[in-house]
C-alpha cells in the first residue's frame, strides 16, 4: 500500500481511499450548512473520525456532540448518527471503518 496525500481528496463530499478484509479509510468534505446525507445512518463496526479541518456538529442517538480541528473521536458500533457543519468554514475529515462499511474504491 501506498501512502495517500489526503489534501489531494479535499472537496470530496465522501470518497474511500483504502479497503482492507479488516478496515477502510475514508474523507469526508462538508461546506456550510451542509450535512453527511437525509438519512441517520449507522455501521456494523466502529467509525473513527478525525477532524482535519473545520468543526461538526454529530447528532449520536439523538445526542449533539461539537467537535473541531484536531479532534478524533469514536462513533461505537450500531450507533446512529449524521453529521453537520454548522460552522463558517468548510469541514474536512479522516475516517476510519473496521470492518469496512462501504463498497472498496474501483
Amino acid at each position: 500500500m501506498n501512502p495517500i496525500k489526503l489534501i489531494e481528496y479535499k472537496g470530496e463530499f465522501f470518497k474511500v481511499l483504502v479497503t482492507t478484509d479488516k478496515s477502510q479509510i475514508a474523507v469526508m468534505s462538508l461546506h456550510p450548512g451542509e450535512d453527511s446525507g437525509k438519512e441517520i445512518e449507522s455501521h456494523r463496526g466502529d467509525q473513527v473520525m478525525y477532524v482535519i479541518e473545520g468543526e461538526a456538529e454529530i447528532e449520536l442517538d439523538g445526542d449533539i456532540v461539537k467537535v473541531g480541528q484536531n479532534m478524533v473521536f469514536t462513533i461505537p458500533a450500531g450507533t446512529e448518527h449524521q453529521v453537520f457543519n454548522r460552522g463558517q468554514e468548510n469541514l474536512f475529515t479522516l475516517n476510519i471503518y473496521a470492518p469496512p462499511s462501504y463498497s472498496p474504491p474501483r
